[in-house]
């Protein structure tokens, strides 16, 4: 039979209870970060190889297709309706001509009200893992993670909007390496510069450096029409400034 005394040798002090909860604490704050930033990290990289993809999407499809572009689509922010219906405004516009090219289901295939909600559900190239958007936003048109650059249908020269169902060659942009093609777009109120607050603005189908998304710690993730994604300032591309010395071009043709 133990003595008490050995009981009590047994049993933990309240100073040693506090000691080790006191480490557990300090270990969370060390680790939860770090879980963060790894689980951060790892979004951002799911998010550069989707563009990656697109990009890859997007040159086999040129090569198919006399080196032309697909088509931006026919709205900014399309209905389900405008995505789906069976014209060649939408079976060319990007987000429906790309995605086969990488053994993905085009956006059109989402348009059913029992496939919509894979949209934010799935792990797809439509999708950055870490975008969130609105449930007023969800609960309408479909939201877009990537936007292409509108500035591709536009004259350089004149400022013109260009016919949105002419599909245009890439070997008339002057110089592809640093002509925008998709980037990571807000995809809600929070997600960009204070001053574009309107959640009707966020999740669009075609947009410009406005629209750029600030989610990874103020930076953005571009592909450009050579098939380079780069990442920059989200500041700087939104005010247009000359960023690391290279010219972001978002005009697009002359």
């Amino acid at each position: 039979m133990s003595s008490p005394h050995s009981r009590r040798r047994g049993a933990f002090t309240l100073i040693e209870l506090l000691t080790v909860i006191a480490i557990i604490g300090i270990l969370a704050t060390i680790i939860i970060p770090v879980v963060g930033r790894v689980r951060e990290t790892a979004m951002k990289s799911k998010s550069v190889s989707n563009l990656r993809q697109w990009g890859t999407a997007l040159h086999l499809y040129a090569g198919e297709n006399r080196n032309l572009l697909p088509l931006r689509g026919p709205a900014d922010r399309p209905t389900w309706t405008q995505v789906s219906t069976d014209n060649d405004a939408a079976r060319q516009a990007w987000y429906n001509a790309l995605p086969p090219y990488v053994s993905e289901r085009p956006l059109r295939d989402l348009a059913t009200a029992g496939e919509q909600a894979r949209l934010y559900a799935d792990d797809t190239i439509h999708r950055d893992p870490r975008a969130e958007f609105t449930a007023a936003r969800k609960a309408g048109n479909p939201c877009f993670s990537y936007t292409l650059n509108s500035q591709l249908h536009t004259s350089r020269s004149g400022g013109a909007d260009l016919p949105s169902a002419i599909r245009h060659p890439i070997t008339r942009f002057p110089n592809p390496a640093n002509t925008v093609y998709l980037f990571e777009t807000r995809s809600n109120p929070n997600d960009g510069t204070p001053a574009e607050t309107a959640d009707n603005q966020s999740g669009r189908a075609y947009g410009h450096s406005r629209h750029v998304s600030y989610r990874y710690n103020g930076r953005v993730s571009m592909i450009f029409l050579d098939g380079s994604v780069r990442t920059y300032p989200s500041a700087e591309i939104y005010t247009g400034n000359d960023v690391n010395n290279t010219i972001v071009f978002f005009s697009g043709i002359d």
